[in-house]
């Protein structure tokens, strides 16, 4: 099993928060899945 986990997006201004979490939120899929590639062709 594999947890990811973001950070440091309370350091973003407020105004701007909701704005980044909603952009890289789809980035965290596509590196999931990613993973999960190389992990089927590596084992």
């Amino acid at each position: 099993m594999l947890t990811a986990t973001g950070s440091g997006f309370d350091q973003i201004p407020l105004a701007r928060r909701a704005k980044a979490f909603t952009a890289n939120e789809g980035g965290w899929g596509k590196m999931m899945k990613l993973i999960e590639k190389y992990l089927v062709h590596a084992l």
